[in-house]
């Protein structure tokens, strides 16, 4: 997924990854 147009989008995506590895 290609999420460089919305920044805010990529900071949740990579919460959601923290959450799932974390």
């Amino acid at each position: 997924a290609m999420t460089q147009s919305n920044p805010n989008e990529q900071k949740v995506k990579l919460n959601r990854t923290s959450l799932y590895y974390g």
